[in-house]
Order: structure tokens, then C-alpha cells, then sequence
């Protein structure tokens, strides 16, 4: 019977010789069937490895060699610091969103709640529900996929002030025109913004699992930017927006954002120095 160093050692072989970050995925694979920390494990190697962990252990490196996600494989992630479940269907949460989060927190005090377009995982309106209990938050997806697994984290995280809507964002004007006549509203979404061409060549664990719905924003990524400057140019002064974008769609969005009269834009980078962020503000007296 081989031992827990010498399964994990072949686990981490194979994952090598696909660019994977072997190590580092081998054990955590390894944690996941036995059920065990990874400090445990490290502990155990030396003791014999069981046949039906080996065997588990190695259908699901084989999953993974597949280019199936290998956050859907241990059903979770970590974003800011919290674990989030995740599922098949909903876009898996990214780094690059906390800087979305991290600058709409420092925004909270001027506005009085919370609007977000497209909420997947919830990895956005949790963690600001989190920051400002006394705020209510309004988010919509129109996947039911998204709305439970949404559900199951705000339980996990004990948040009780986000309405989590199944539908339309942009059919909701009349709700939202009627929330902004007695409320400054923050509008936050990490939108869909990869040029329709582009999907084929990303890498195969996106272009080949995950939802192209939560990737597609159109010919030129820039779809539903236009749809959400749109709904706030309907509704005057009474919005700030905090909006993700792609590479290189900062100064693309900022000029849709140009054309409503005195609104402010600027960038916020992410840590690799990308303007990862674009702000909009219509100038606020309190």
C-alpha cells in the first residue's frame, strides 16, 4: 500500500505536466477526498494511503486534467478573505473583483443603498452587506442557478439585507426610478465584457466550462456598459456607479460615462496596475 507522499507525489506529477500549479492543487485535491486539513495531511504522509482514497483521488485529478475547474471539483473558493460555495453555472469569482468591492466600500457613506446588475456567487453584495449591515441591497441575475447559490452564501455568511431578484436587471427600471426619487443609489456590477470573438481563445477551463451568459458582452465587450449608462442617464443625478472592466476598456467606458452631463470618472487600478475599475459620480451636496 502506497503511502499519502507517494500518492500525492504521482497526483503532482500528472498535474505538472499540464502547467497546473501542481503542488499546490495536488494537496488540495488530496484534502478534499480525505476530508482532512492540509496540515493534517502534511502530517500523515508518511502513513499508508487507504486503496479507495488512492482511487478517488485519482478520478478526480483526472477531472481536473480534463480543464474542469478545479474550485467546482472542492465546491468553494476564497474571496476576500471568506469562503463562498460554488456550482456549475455561475461564473467562478476572481481577485480582480475585490478591488470592486474594496472601492465601493470606501464610497458607502454618500449613498444611502446598494443596487448590483448581474450578482453570480453574491461575492459582491455579501461582503458589502458584511461592511454596512444597516444598508439595503438590491441585487438581480437572471439565472435561477445564481440566485440559489447566492442564497446558500449569504446563509453561510449570516446576511440578511440583500433582496436577491431573479430576472431582468434592465426590465426593473420602474422599482429602480421609484428607488431613486428618495434615495441616493450606488449601482455596482462586474458585468460581462468578453468581445464575443475573443471567448474562443481564452483558456480552456473558461471558454470550456464556465457560463459564456456571464462572459459574452458582445462584439466589442462593451454591450452592457452601454445598457447600464443608458439606465442611469434616465435617472439624473441620483446614481454613482462602480463598474468592473477588461483589459484595456477603462478610457471605452469612461467616454460612454462622458456623455451624461457633470458626471465625475476616474480609474481605480488593481494590483498588477491595470485600471481594473471605472467610477462614476455625479457631483454630491449633503
Amino acid at each position: 500500500m502506497p503511502t499519502y507522499h507517494e500518492v500525492l507525489s504521482s497526483g503532482r506529477q500528472k498535474l505538472a505536466a499540464f502547467g497546473e500549479d501542481a503542488s499546490l492543487e495536488a494537496q488540495l485535491l488530496l484534502t478534499y477526498v480525505t476530508g482532512v486539513s492540509r496540515s493534517g495531511l502534511l502530517a500523515s504522509l508518511s502513513d499508508p494511503c487507504p486503496d479507495d482514497v488512492e482511487r478517488r483521488f485519482c478520478e478526480v485529478i483526472d477531472r481536473r486534467l480534463s480543464r474542469y475547474p478545479i474550485q467546482w471539483i472542492l465546491g468553494e473558493t476564497e474571496f476576500m478573505g471568506r469562503t463562498y460555495q460554488v456550482s456549475e453555472g455561475v461564473l467562478i469569482p476572481r481577485s480582480d473583483t475585490e478591488v470592486v468591492v474594496e472601492t465601493a466600500c470606501e464610497l458607502l457613506d454618500r449613498y444611502d443603498c446598494v443596487i448590483e446588475c448581474g450578482f453570480g456567487s453574491g461575492i459582491i453584495s455579501i461582503p458589502l452587506a458584511l461592511h454596512r449591515p444597516d444598508f439595503l441591497i438590491d441585487a438581480w441575475d437572471i439565472d435561477p442557478s445564481a440566485v440559489a447559490l447566492a442564497l446558500c452564501n449569504a446563509n453561510r455568511h449570516g446576511v440578511t439585507t440583500v433582496r436577491w431578484h431573479l430576472g431582468d436587471f434592465f426590465e426593473s427600471s420602474l422599482f429602480i426610478r421609484r428607488l431613486a426619487k428618495t434615495h441616493r443609489v450606488l449601482l455596482v456590477s462586474n458585468p460581462p465584457y468578453i468581445p464575443t470573438a475573443d471567448i474562443a481563445e481564452l483558456d480552456e477551463t473558461v471558454k470550456g466550462f464556465e457560463p459564456h451568459l456571464a462572459l459574452d458582452g458582445g462584439s466589442d465587450g462593451l454591450r452592457f456598459y452601454r445598457q447600464l449608462m443608458g439606465l442611469v442617464s434616465s435617472f439624473s443625478n441620483s446614481f454613482g456607479v462602480v463598474l468592473e472592466v477588461g483589459i484595456g476598456q477603462a478610457e471605452s467606458v469612461a467616454t460612454l460615462m462622458a456623455d451624461l452631463p457633470e458626471m465625475n470618472v476616474r480609474f481605480v487600478q488593481d494590483l498588477s496596475g491595470i485600471n481594473r475599475v471605472v467610477v462614476g459620480e455625479f457631483t454630491i451636496t449633503r
